[in-house]
């Protein structure tokens, strides 16, 4: 059995781990990779927004195309897989939203690490 050996696979493994080395050498302590971490915040949750959005759209749609699917045939295509999509993305849209009233309950402020780099759509 002859094996098939991808060698752009291990190119990108060794590149992958020496950028990982490299980056240890320049953190020393817990403080430091937390503070690390937590600069990241906007950037992860407008990220996650972002594809919250982009998904659920894409539910909105599959919904309508349900209902469509539906409306053509009763009997194949059941109603509550439309409404499930639909309600699915209605959710995923308003999640930006969610989030932010969510920072400021359990925060008691405006601006906490997680929740200021979020995108709603009001």
């Amino acid at each position: 059995m002859k094996l098939n050996f991808n060698w752009k696979v291990v190119a990108l493994g060794v590149l992958s781990s020496s950028m990982i080395f490299a980056s240890q050498s320049e953190l020393s302590g817990v403080g430091t990779v937390a503070a690390q971490v937590q600069s990241q915040f906007n950037a992860i949750t407008l990220m996650l927004t972002a594809a919250a959005y982009l998904i659920g759209l894409g539910f909105l749609v599959s919904g309508i195309f349900k209902l469509k699917a539906h409306k053509d045939n009763p009997q194949q295509n059941p109603m509550g897989t439309a409404v499930m999509h639909l309600t699915t993305g209605a959710l995923l849209v308003y999640l930006p939203n969610l989030v932010t009233t969510a920072g400021g309950t359990f925060f008691a402020t405006g601006t906490t690490a997680g929740t200021t780099g979020s995108t709603s759509l009001g």
